[in-house]
């Protein structure tokens, strides 16, 4: 029972730098410890490859990709929404890996879902992923 309690779901946020926010959102394949164990590996390399700097999101995400193809048997996958904010002007830069969509209430109350062309999950194939982009209004939650 208590290998059924943790799972693969993860989430995480940290500055980049004064004004630039990294957000990554993931979910692993499967449940109880194996899920947990390969969450803790996707989270890490997330961390660590996301952060350098120095390329695009999409390039450090194909980066990420490709580590992790290297480190995952058959039954391994994981979907991941990653963005990174511009707080000081709202300009966000997302790419999804086999992740849902976000959803948008903008300042009025509207609800919707923000449409991505996205790619795979992770660890299925060595795929192109392409820097999308959402403007932020103030009041909006994304």
């Amino acid at each position: 029972d208590p290998a059924r309690a943790v799972g693969g779901d993860f989430y995480d946020a940290k500055m980049l730098d004064e004004d630039r926010l990294l957000l990554v959102i993931g979910d692993v394949t499967g449940k109880g410890v194996p899920a947990a164990l390969y969450m803790a590996l996707s989270k890490g390399l997330a961390k660590s490859i996301l952060t350098r700097g120095g390329e695009s999101l999409a390039d450090a995400v194909i980066s990420l990709n490709r580590e992790l193809l290297s480190e995952a048997d058959e039954a391994m996958g994981v979907t991941m929404l990653i963005a990174v904010l511009d707080c000081s002007s709202g300009a966000m830069t997302i790419v999804n890996a086999g992740h849902e969509n976000p959803i948008v209430r903008d300042s009025s109350g509207a609800v919707s879902s923000f449409p991505m062309r996205g790619g795979p999950p992770f660890c299925v194939a060595d795929f192109p992923y392409e820097d999308e982009r959402l403007t932020v209004e103030p009041g909006t939650l994304v």
